[in-house]
């Protein structure tokens, strides 16, 4: 998926990409691992997926990944890897069908 597009993918316990941004650079904690996540990215790559979740209404949110989403957007890496999965009640469950990108157009 293009980096680009997370920009219409909602992240999970934040309102916007730009509250994340703030929270994780508050916390040295958090600032720490963006770095650590930043130097293993552009040494190998991004090795371990994000994960999205599309609910019931179609809503795409970035369920696990938000440091290494801002690692990628920091670098400006074109494309990512990503697994995602259908929110259904309470289950959820890894999709190996195609995304449905017609629903980051909306």
């Amino acid at each position: 998926m293009a980096t680009a597009q997370l920009r219409t993918i909602q992240p999970t316990d934040y309102p916007t990409w730009r509250q994340v941004r703030r929270e994780l650079a508050l916390s040295d904690y958090d600032r720490q691992i963006v770095e650590e996540v930043t130097a293993s990215i552009e040494a190998k790559g991004l090795q371990q997926p994000l994960c999205l979740g599309v609910d019931a209404d179609g809503g795409v949110y970035l369920t696990d990944g938000h440091h290494r989403a801002i690692a990628l957007m920091n670098l400006r890496v074109r494309h990512f890897h990503f697994q995602w999965f259908r929110i259904t009640g309470r289950r959820a469950r890894i999709e190996h069908t195609p995304f449905p990108y017609e629903l980051l157009d909306r």
